[in-house]
C-alpha cells in the first residue's frame, strides 16, 4: 500500500491502517522527538497522533504526498517537540507558589488595624475626595465614568485621585 493511499485509510479511522501506522511510524515519531524533548519524546509522540485526528483529521488531509510520509511526520514532530520544550522552559521559569495557607492570627490583627487606621484616615478627607477614592479603588471605574459621575473633566480625575491618596496618607499616620 502507498503512503497516499495509507493516508486516506488513516482519514477515514481505518483500525488496521492506524496498526500499521504506529507499528511502522511510531518509532520514527518517538525517534524525532526524542532529539529535542528525551523525556518526553512518548508524549510528545502521542500529542502528535492526536493533533492527526483532531478536527476531522484536518492536518493528515494537508498531507500531499510531496514528501515520503516519514519526513513530514518528522517536521510535525519536532515542532510539537520545541513547542513543548518552550511550555516546559515558560513553566520551570515561573517562581514556586507560596503554599496556600490562610493569615495567621497576626496578619489578622495587622489587618483589622489596618483597615480601622484606613476607615479613620477616610473620615477625615472631604466627601468628595472619599467618593473619587471609592469610584476608583472599590468599584473600579475607568476615570471617564468616574468623570461622569462627579461632573468633572476626564483629565481632572488622576490629579485629584492624586491629592485625595496624599490626603488618605497624611491622616492614616
Amino acid at each position: 500500500m502507498d503512503e497516499r493511499a495509507l493516508v486516506d485509510r488513516l482519514i477515514a479511522r481505518d483500525p488496521e491502517a492506524w496498526d500499521r501506522f504506529v507499528r511502522e511510524y511510531g518509532p520514527t515519531l518517538i525517534r524525532a522527538a526524542a532529539v529535542v524533548s528525551a523525556g518526553d519524546a512518548e508524549d510528545v509522540a502521542q500529542k502528535v497522533c492526536t493533533l492527526l485526528l483532531d478536527a476531522d483529521a484536518r492536518l493528515l488531509r494537508s498531507f500531499r504526498g510531496q514528501s515520503a510520509l516519514s519526513t513530514w511526520l518528522i517536521g510535525i514532530v519536532r515542532h510539537q517537540a520545541l513547542m513543548h520544550r518552550r511550555r516546559e522552559k515558560a513553566r520551570s521559569a515561573l517562581p514556586p507558589r507560596a503554599p496556600a495557607t490562610g493569615p495567621g492570627p497576626l496578619e489578622e490583627l495587622l489587618s483589622v488595624e489596618s483597615d480601622e487606621q484606613l476607615a479613620a484616615a477616610l473620615a477625615a478627607i472631604p466627601a468628595r475626595d472619599r467618593l473619587l477614592l471609592m469610584l476608583h479603588y472599590r468599584d473600579g471605574l475607568p476615570h471617564a465614568r468616574i468623570a461622569a459621575v462627579l461632573g468633572i473633566a476626564v483629565n481632572s480625575v488622576g490629579p485629584l485621585l492624586d491629592r485625595a491618596r496624599d490626603r488618605v496618607r497624611k491622616n492614616s499616620v
